[in-house]
C-alpha cells in the first residue's frame, strides 16, 4: 500500500476540508498521511478511515517561541533560516515514512507583498527534501500575485513536480510553458453531497466572509455589511426563512455574522438561523443543501449550491470565483464586491428564482481527471 504524504490548509475551513473529504474518499486503500494544525479536531473528522493517518504540523514551546521573537528584533532572515532548519527536520522525517508528496487545495499561491514570505521558502524546501519522490500539485489557482518574480520563483518550483493541475483556465495561462501543468474543474464538482427530495420552501440563505481583515478589500466592508444586511430585512419581511452561514471562524466569517446580527432590529435577530462549521462536514452540508436560494460569498459555497441546483446569487470577492465562472460560462447574476453598492437587494430578491449555474456531468468528470496522474503512481 502507497503511503502518501499530504499537505493542506487544515485550518478548520470547509472548502479545503472538502477536498481532504474527496482524496481521502476516493482512496480507500492507499495510506494518507495528512499534516494538521489542529491534531485533536481532525483526528475526529477523519477517525472513520481506516487508510488516514492524522499527524501533527510543526510546532514550536513557548521558549522557542520567546527567542524566534527575540531574534527578530537583530535580523529577520536569521529568524527565518533557523525556522527553516526545524521544518527541513520535520519533513525529513515525513520523507522517510512517504512514498510520495500531494499538496492539495485552493488558493495555495498568494503573493504577500505586506509581509513575509516563509510559506513560499517552506514551498521551496519541501521541494528540495522530497527531491527524488514524486510530487503532485492538485486544485490550486495561482495568484493573487503582482511581480514576475514571485512567478518565476514558483516555476522553478512546479518544474520539478510530476504533476501540476490547476483548477482554472487562467492560473494554467500563467505556466502554459511547463509541459507538467494542466487543468482540471474544482475537485469539490466531484463531492458526493446529500439526497435531498424537498427543499425548505422559502429559505434564503448566505455564506459570509470577513473581509475588514482583507487589505485589498477592508474598504468595502461597510458597503458589504450594508447590502447583506438590507437583504435579509427584505426576506424576512417577505416571510422568508433566513439562514447564515460560516465556513471558516478562524477567518473571521463568525464574527461577520455576529456583527451582521448586532446591526439588524432587535425583533429580526432571533429569525434568523445560524449555521457555524466546526469539522462536522456531513451535518453542515445537510442543512446547507435543504436552502433554496443562496448568497455566495465563500467560492465553494458558489460550488455546492450550483451541484444542489440552488438559486445562486455570487458575491465575488476575488479573482478565482471570476475566473471560474468564465470557465463554466456563466451569465446569470452576480456582482464583485466592489460594486454592491449598485445592486437594489429588491430587484435582486425579484431575479434571483431560477438564476442557477447548472453543472453538466461533464465538468464533473473532468473535475475527477484532477488525480489521473497521482492514481497512476498511487496504484502501482
Amino acid at each position: 500500500m502507497k503511503i502518501v504524504l499530504v499537505r493542506a490548509y487544515t485550518h478548520c475551513n470547509l472548502g479545503d476540508d472538502l477536498f481532504l473529504k474527496v482524496l481521502v474518499d476516493r482512496y480507500p486503500n492507499v495510506k494518507f498521511r495528512i499534516i494538521v494544525n489542529d491534531l485533536d479536531l481532525y483526528a475526529k473528522m477523519f477517525d472513520q478511515y481506516q487508510n488516514v493517518t492524522i499527524i501533527q504540523n510543526l510546532t514550536f514551546s513557548l521558549l522557542e517561541r520567546i527567542y524566534f521573537k527575540s531574534i527578530s528584533f537583530i535580523s529577520k532572515k536569521k529568524r527565518k533560516e533557523i525556522i527553516k532548519k526545524y521544518y527541513k527536520k520535520y519533513y525529513t522525517n515525513e520523507y522517510d515514512q512517504s512514498d510520495l508528496y500531494l499538496y492539495i487545495g485552493g488558493s495555495l499561491f498568494m503573493e504577500n507583498i505586506y509581509g513575509d514570505n516563509l510559506a513560499d521558502e517552506l514551498d521551496k524546501l519541501i521541494t528540495s527534501v522530497f527531491f527524488d519522490k514524486p510530487k503532485f500539485i492538485i486544485g490550486a489557482n495561482f495568484g493573487p500575485f503582482y511581480s514576475s518574480g514571485y512567478k518565476d520563483f514558483y516555476k522553478n518550483i512546479f518544474f520539478k513536480y510530476q504533476d501540476v493541475c490547476f483548477r482554472e483556465a487562467y492560473s494554467l495561462d500563467v505556466f502554459k510553458e511547463l509541459p507538467n501543468t494542466r487543468m482540471c474543474p474544482d475537485v469539490v464538482f466531484q463531492l458526493q453531497l446529500p439526497s435531498v427530495i424537498d427543499k425548505e420552501s422559502n429559505s434564503i440563505g448566505f455564506s459570509l466572509i470577513d473581509i475588514s481583515q482583507r487589505k485589498q478589500l477592508m474598504m468595502f466592508t461597510e458597503e458589504y455589511k450594508r447590502f447583506i444586511i438590507q437583504t435579509i430585512k427584505e426576506s424576512l419581511e417577505n416571510d422568508k426563512k433566513v439562514y447564515m452561514f460560516s465556513f471558516c471562524k478562524q477567518e473571521g466569517d463568525e464574527n461577520v455574522i455576529d456583527n451582521i446580527l448586532c446591526l439588524l432590529p432587535i425583533n429580526l435577530r432571533e429569525k434568523v438561523n445560524i449555521v457555524l462549521y466546526k469539522g462536522n462536514i456531513d451535518d453542515f452540508l445537510l442543512k446547507y443543501s435543504k436552502v433554496e436560494t443562496m448568497f455566495c460569498t465563500r467560492f465553494h459555497s458558489m460550488i455546492i449550491s450550483s451541484l444542489l441546483n440552488q438559486n445562486i446569487f455570487p458575491i465575488m470577492y476575488s479573482d478565482k470565483m471570476k475566473n471560474v465562472l468564465q470557465d463554466l460560462n456563466y451569465e446569470g447574476l452576480s456582482s464583485d464586491i466592489a460594486s454592491l453598492h449598485n445592486i437594489n437587494s429588491s430587484e435582486i430578491l425579484k431575479k434571483i428564482r431560477g438564476n442557477k449555474l447548472k453543472i453538466h456531468q461533464q465538468v464533473i468528470e473532468k473535475s475527477k481527471d484532477a488525480f489521473t496522474e497521482l492514481e497512476k503512481v498511487i496504484t502501482l
